[in-house]
């Protein structure tokens, strides 16, 4: 695999994260520091086929923290899929999405209400 993108580095770890769907579009929102501001960043997975999550710390695969890597484009049906993954500071998990592409968004513009809030 190789770097398809940087993430800002978080010394202290990265907070919360979350996971939902918009359609087809996977949404991982997670909270970062920078320049000691508090921050919300989101990656978008576009025509996401599979997403897997892994805390098995045993089996985990070689990878550098907030890196997003990413294999040879393959073909499912009519779709140009990559494969991407990557961990974020804080956090031992491992993160797996087959989707068409990927973006970094690093400011908090993009933020969904959660439930509850008016």
């Amino acid at each position: 695999m190789e770097e398809h993108l940087s993430l800002p580095h978080d010394p202290t770890g990265y907070g919360d994260f979350e996971f939902y769907y918009e359609g087809t579009t996977l949404c991982v929102a997670f909270e970062y520091c920078s320049d000691g501001v508090d921050r919300l960043g989101l990656l978008k997975f576009d025509n996401c086929f599979e997403f897997r999550m892994s805390g098995n710390l045993d089996g985990q695969t070689p990878m550098g923290y907030d890196t997003v890597y990413r294999s040879e484009e393959r073909t499912y049906r009519s779709w140009k899929l990559k494969d991407f993954a990557f961990m974020l500071s804080g956090s031992d998990f491992q993160f797996f999405v087959a989707a068409e592409n990927c973006v970094f968004i690093p400011d908090g513009s993009w933020a969904r209400p959660h439930a509850g809030s008016s």
